[in-house]
């Protein structure tokens, strides 16, 4: 497994202003220089240098390091699929769209 990105790298900082933490995709080309960051919840602009930045991820590797955890289905999940089945059994011909707002407004 090659733990070399050859596109970019994740880094995350904090904004300065509201605390906000930001995830910044930076050019593998970048990571000597120092990037200007724009917060998209307070405009604020912070700095990033990457070269010090301790948490700089690959998204390739990160991606494959880590295997997705899968959830067991909610009661929510379980109660749409047996409406939607319950629904449709009634009424083959009725959009999978449709079904699914009648068993929304069910669940109640």
């Amino acid at each position: 497994m090659d733990l070399v990105c050859s596109t970019e790298h994740i880094c995350y900082v904090r904004c300065t202003y509201c605390n906000t933490l930001l995830a910044v995709g930076v050019p593998c080309n970048w990571l000597m220089d120092r990037v200007t960051v724009n917060c998209g919840h307070c405009n604020n602009l912070s700095f990033l240098n990457p070269s010090h930045m301790v948490q700089c991820v690959c998204p390739t590797s990160h991606q494959s390091m880590m295997p997705k955890k899968h959830r067991a289905p909610s009661a929510y999940n379980h109660f749409m699929r047996d409406e939607i089945q319950r629904i449709k059994a009634a009424n083959p011909e009725i959009p999978h769209r449709e079904a699914f707002s009648m068993a929304a407004k069910n669940v109640s």
